[in-house]
């Protein structure tokens, strides 16, 4: 599976990102958003089961507090649930179920919003993403890409840094306060050194390639699938929900003074809930019709 969802165009990727993310950020139905984090874990589990397991701890380190914190913190609603003693810098506290549902959508977009970050790595190769980038912005493409790289390297020379004045006596974790100064002096000196050479190598070997001086070759040639346009269309499609007049009317939602219905009783709102999981999976579906049929394989 996560092979058929690395065969994506990267620009196809970006606009289903960009959509989906429209559509977390404006949506302020509970239903809604656990709808679609449903469906992001069902996406990220069939891509990748580790990821999916951190991606769980992830989301529980991040809305674990903001469940928490919120709901104290505001004390608008109708609906109080329960009352604590004043609380010092806090005064008095009440927990009301309008705050707790506020509470829940303010979670369910921010895990959302990491979860499509968490998918859309998954299925895009940042080399792909530094290719799409360098044909509207190169410099910018090129200062994204070294910055990525030095990172790592960073990492990996501080590392061997460590090794090598251990080696040679050197006391990095001592507990002498003038000694850890002028070790750690020492050790960031080395490795600003280090990475002015590499950056100065990287200078000479982009020049000696002749980097800018004639028009850039393309190193990916991603040409536009059926699966493609399939999976940039249900973006679309789903930002069209929050944009058409009677989408928004089914999909608003009042929480204060009093909780307003979470799903309104026209017909049109139990089609939008049902055509949303599939627009959301719509990557992984093609990727299981591909491998279940042969045909689907041909013509996406």
């Amino acid at each position: 599976m996560k092979e058929f969802l690395e065969s994506f165009n990267t620009l196809a990727l970006i606009v289903y990102l960009t959509c989906m993310l429209v559509f977390i950020s404006i949506t302020n139905n509970p239903i809604v958003q656990i709808i679609f984090f449903v469906s992001l874990c069902l996406l990220i589990f069939f891509a990748d089961k580790k990821t999916f397991i951190n991606a769980l701890i992830v989301s529980a380190f991040i809305g674990i507090p903001i469940m928490i914190i919120n709901p104290i913190v505001n004390s608008r609603g109708a609906t109080v649930l329960l009352r604590l003693s004043e609380v010092p810098a806090l005064g008095d506290i009440k927990i009301t179920l309008e705050c707790l549902a506020f509470a829940l959508v303010l979670m369910l977009k921010l895990v959302n919003t990491v979860l499509m970050f968490i998918f859309f790595n998954l299925c895009a190769e940042p080399d792909k993403i530094f290719n799409l980038m360098a044909i509207a912005a190169p410099r910018s493409a090129i200062t994204a890409a070294l910055t990525a790289k030095m990172i790592p390297n960073m990492v990996e020379s501080t590392k061997r840094i460590a090794e090598i004045q251990m080696t040679r006596g050197a006391q990095l974790k001592s507990k002498n306060l003038i000694k850890k100064v002028t070790t750690g002096w020492r050790f960031i000196k080395i490795l600003l050194f280090l990475n002015l050479e590499g950056s100065l190598q990287t200078a000479e070997a982009l020049e000696s390639k002749g980097y800018g001086a004639s028009k850039r070759r393309k190193h990916y040639d991603e040409r536009f699938r059926v699966r493609d346009f399939l999976i940039a269309f249900s973006g679309i499609m789903v930002v069209f929900m929050v944009i058409l007049k009677y989408s928004r009317d089914i999909l608003a939602f009042k929480f204060f003074p009093r909780l307003g219905f979470f799903i309104n009783g026209r017909i049109g709102a139990y089609i939008i809930l049902g055509l949303l999981p599939i627009l959301i999976g719509l990557p992984v579906i093609l990727g299981w019709g591909v491998n279940k049929c042969r045909f689907l394989k041909r013509i996406i």
